[in-house]
């Protein structure tokens, strides 16, 4: 079983273990399987995909579940996450992913930092580089609910202020 220590509250101040059932795993290790005409935009798709998965499978472990986009407010009681909080796991899930060779045309990079926005607060993501050329990209998952896929853009863009909408 794979375990992990992932975060569970705003700034990574609380965090929980949790496992991927071998069963659970394979659905990972399938969301990963590279394509016929395979290249790093489609793997920079499935990794958008396999994070959202991923979240999907710990959160109900851990109570994260419920965790809304952007730091919006959950059903009361549940465990919400910042983008600190969220940027931890996402750099655990694309390790996780990296070490079990599971990364074809991407390396796991430190996270990234923008802002302040609006002269109020900075903001994080987790960040994966090409191979070749070595381009970087944002795999940002703050922007939407638990278990949806992460937002994947070319760094640069993200660091200007991107968002989704």
């Amino acid at each position: 079983m794979q375990h992990v220590r992932v975060c569970v509250s705003y700034a990574c101040r609380h965090h929980e273990v949790a496992g991927f059932e071998p069963w659970e795993w394979e659905l990972v290790v399938q969301k990963m399987h590279p394509e016929q005409n395979d290249s790093p935009e489609l793997e920079r798709d499935r990794i958008s995909k396999t994070v959202g998965l991923m979240e999907e499978i710990i959160g109900p472990k851990v109570g994260t579940q419920y965790n809304k986009a952007r730091n919006r407010p959950g059903p009361k009681g549940t465990r919400q996450l910042d983008c600190i909080a969220e940027t931890v796991n996402t750099t655990i899930y694309l390790t996780l992913l990296e070490d079990e060779h599971l990364l074809l045309y991407h390396q796991v990079a430190g996270p990234a930092k923008r802002g302040p926005m609006n002269l109020t607060f900075w903001h994080y993501s987790a960040v994966v580089k090409e191979t070749i050329p070595g381009r970087r990209f944002a795999v940002d998952p703050w922007f939407n609910d638990n278990g949806h896929p992460a937002t994947v853009v070319p760094l640069d863009e993200w660091l200007s202020g991107y968002s989704p909408d």
